[in-house]
């Protein structure tokens, strides 16, 4: 249930005193509006808030299955935390990983360099 996933999210961004009160504040939505989704869910332009605020993907918010593994949600959480030049320094390390034969995944190594 979506109340479910955000009120877990609140509590590891905010802190185990986070409430939803403040979270509405922080969201600029009506007070008592997150209670309510007990019963309904919350409109497109409310999920996209949410979604934002804790970093997150809509499917994430909706329970879907992700075509992410876990490690590449975590690298993206990172990458989304840092600034332009953190960006560009974490691709380039990344880009520099990937080109070298120890890193990649052995389907992706040549015949020749296999054998």
């Amino acid at each position: 249930m979506i109340l479910d996933i955000i009120t877990s999210l609140n509590k590891q961004k905010h802190g185990e005193k986070a409430t939803f009160a403040s979270l509405e504040r922080a969201l600029g939505i009506g007070n008592g509006s997150i209670k309510k989704w007990q019963d309904h869910t919350p409109k497109l332009e409310t999920l996209l808030l949410i979604a934002d605020h804790f970093n997150v993907s809509l499917d994430y918010l909706c329970e879907r299955k992700s075509v992410l593994s876990n490690d590449e949600i975590e690298l993206l959480r990172y990458y989304r935390e840092m600034n332009k030049d953190g960006r560009f320094a974490a691709l380039m390390s990344v880009k520099g990983f990937s080109e070298q034969d120890v890193y990649k995944k052995r389907d992706d190594v040549p015949k020749s360099e296999s054998e």
